[in-house]
């Protein structure tokens, strides 16, 4: 995995391209989540993700935390692993943007939970222009009240 590290940018880039023909280029509904990922062991290591942050379960607990995107049937399109200590909040704007670039969708439906969504996200998601440089058709389903 080490050595994979070196070529993360091209790797993604490769995967994303055998994955366009799966993906719905005019419509994709996009489900986006993020969830911790508790860590044992006290030692620490140079560039160490694993933080202190709070849990799913409401605790404060060393972790990190992964981020996947996947379509309505399933299919994985993205991934990321965060610190510890990230505010999911933060993540959704990079990680559409970096959908919007890789994959060339026009119209893009993300389901999120209020952990995710926020008013200032939703102003930045809708200012965000397709390589095209026509602006992303955006719509938001939220499964709460917006933070």
């Amino acid at each position: 995995m080490d050595a994979l590290l070196d070529q993360h940018e091209a790797v993604e880039q490769t995967v994303a391209g055998l994955l366009r023909p799966l993906v719905d280029q005019d419509m994709s509904v996009v489900f986006y989540d993020m969830t911790t990922i508790r860590a044992a062991g006290l030692s620490e290591q140079a560039q160490d993700i694993r933080k202190f942050g709070m849990s799913k379960e409401g605790l404060i607990a060393r972790q990190f935390m992964l981020g996947v995107v996947q379509t309505a049937d399933g299919l994985p399109l993205y991934h990321e692993v965060f610190d510890g200590n990230t505010a999911e909040v933060t993540t959704l704007w990079p990680t559409i943007e970096k959908l919007v670039s890789r994959f060339a969708v026009k119209r893009m439906i993300v389901v999120a939970d209020r952990g995710l969504l926020s008013q200032d996200n939703l102003s930045e998601l809708q200012a965000i222009t397709l390589p095209c440089g026509t602006p992303l058709n955006s719509s938001w389903r939220c499964r709460a009240p917006l933070q």
